[in-house]
């Protein structure tokens, strides 16, 4: 994993900025940094990975809520209603499909993935996933997404080198995520295998971090 102190030398290095006096001072990379680190965030939840899920398991408030404040979701994979050994796969819904709030409080498991937080200090690392996962893919990826923005930002010519490495980064993360001995699966229609259903409720996320367990 790499250091926040790696991963600005590498930015640099990639755009020729490596002199005592660099054009880019810490803080613009850093700027940089965050975005990229968010694009290849999104770009893991977006091919529907379960790779980085997490799981906890809450209580659901008196009006139906599931405070996620801690956990700070990026995303929200699944909700299940817990009966003694057995979870019950609850399905989600739109904002506007649902006409009451659940108001009995109910013990709830959440899968999510984390917002990825920023190193602190230039000796802490990125960490890809709850269990701090090594992908070096993935950091890489990054260092060039940051590389294109400070170039970009410089009023340079579109850097060509920089561009298709970019995309044969992406292209190497998005197979990374497929591990061996599994594949990412897409979700199976309730249609077929009508589990969701026998909760009797639907979950919706009305704020960024909770869940609203609500009536169709």
């Amino acid at each position: 994993m790499a250091t926040l102190a790696e991963m600005r030398a590498r930015v640099r290095k990639l755009i020729d900025d490596t002199d005592s006096n660099p054009l880019n001072a810490d803080a613009d990379v850093d700027d940089a940094l965050k975005t990229a680190q968010f694009e290849v965030a999104q770009l893991v939840v977006g091919t529907g990975s379960n790779l980085f899920d997490t799981e906890v398991t809450k209580t659901s408030s008196s009006t139906g809520a599931i405070d996620l404040s801690v956990e700070k979701p990026l995303k929200v994979s699944y909700v299940q209603f817990v009966i003694g050994t057995q979870r019950l796969q609850v399905q989600p819904a739109r904002k506007t499909d649902w006409v009451a709030k659940l108001l009995t409080p109910m013990s709830m498991v959440v899968g999510y993935v984390a917002r990825p937080a920023f190193p602190a200090t230039s000796g802490d690392s990125f960490l890809w996933g709850a269990t701090s996962a090594e992908m070096p893919t993935f950091d890489k990826l990054m260092a060039v997404i940051a590389a294109n923005e400070l170039w970009a930002n410089a009023n340079e010519r579109p850097h060509a080198a920089l561009e298709m490495r970019e995309q044969k980064l992406r292209e190497a993360a998005v197979e990374s995520i497929n591990i061996p001995s599994w594949t990412v699966m897409p979700l199976i229609s309730s249609t077929r295998y009508p589990t969701g259903r026998y909760a009797g409720f639907q979950w919706t996320s009305l704020t960024r971090d909770s869940v609203q367990l609500v009536y169709e």
